[in-house]
């Protein structure tokens, strides 16, 4: 799924040459910024797509959403909501101009913002994120996390030591991973939230997708940062390779056990590989020609 500004775009991975499904985006919290999966107690899949003023909660086989979560008197804002999750009755969402928000899902207009004492001066406020009972979100150059149930708006744990803005991440049984805005790649092993190992430095260019992948018992890293390649690294060992993209310069990237999919600098073209040919992609869309906009988000779903 492609969110594009005023429209969201359905693909099928094996039909790549046209969207299945074309869904405009008209909503009062405006044009999207961001797009998730998620499951939701009695409703199932859904997207939560992250707009200008708020969260759309838009089940994947309508083609409206069906609950739009605002931020109360919010206004003139050049950004919107980059990432959003849901865990139980509740919605979480970052925004680097407006915050952390948390919303109950039976009560749209419940918003309310979460750790301003953190956030009012920040100038980046990123990829909320949900694993083992625990919330995660960046915060400039340090990554806060709090249980869900904790309503204190007092982290738990508070990540230090990255040189730069936090760009992306992802929390792991094996501890957290991040990527910052020089292109390093940092870990902090389970239990630690200081004295960061630097797994890769980077080239003064981002490093704004990150993920985890497990497959026959063997764990990859998976990030970019900014160059012709998607990498892959594969943890306890020395071996990486990489997806080449024929000279284009990549932004980000999804990642699924059988489809990788990374977006490019200009955000105009989606590169597509199966994760066991990582020497050529199998596809690549143009979306500049289907849409006339730029590419804001993707996220894969599962049939």
């Amino acid at each position: 799924v492609v969110a594009a500004a005023e429209e969201l775009l359905f693909f099928d991975p094996q039909a790549l040459d046209s969207p299945s499904r074309r869904l405009k985006i008209d909503g009062k919290a405006g044009a999207a910024r961001s797009v998730r999966c998620a499951t939701v107690p009695d409703r199932g899949a859904v997207l939560l797509v992250g707009a200008a003023t708020g969260v759309y909660l838009w089940p994947i086989d309508r083609s409206t959403p069906e609950v739009t979560f605002l931020v109360s008197g919010a206004s003139r804002i050049r950004g919107g909501f980059n990432a959003a999750v849901s865990v139980g009755d509740r919605l979480f969402a970052t925004h680097s101009e407006l915050g952390i928000h948390e919303w109950n899902l039976g009560e749209p207009t419940s918003g309310k913002p979460r750790f301003q004492s953190l956030t009012d001066a920040a100038k980046a406020v990123r990829d909320v994120e949900f694993f083992d009972g625990d919330l995660y979100c960046s915060i400039d150059d340090r990554i806060i996390r709090w249980p869900v149930d904790d309503a204190t708006d007092r982290p738990a744990h508070i990540y230090t030591g990255s040189d730069s803005l936090i760009t992306a991440l992802c929390p792991t049984a094996a501890g957290l991973f991040a990527g910052n805005s020089d292109g390093d790649v940092l870990h902090w092993p389970g239990g630690r939230d200081t004295e960061k190992e630097v797994l890769c430095r980077g080239q003064k260019r981002a490093a704004e997708s990150i993920w985890l992948l497990s497959s026959h018992g063997v764990r990859r890293l998976i990030f970019t940062d900014t160059s012709h390649r998607v990498h892959a690294k594969v943890l306890g060992d020395s071996f990486e390779c990489n997806y080449e993209a024929g000279g284009q310069t990549l932004r980000r990237v999804e990642v699924a056990p059988d489809l990788i999919v990374a977006t490019t600098e200009l955000r105009d073209r989606l590169i597509c590989w199966k994760p066991g040919n990582p020497e050529k992609p199998f596809a690549t869309i143009a979306l500049a020609s289907l849409t006339g906009r730029s590419v804001q988000d993707v996220c894969l779903v599962s049939p």
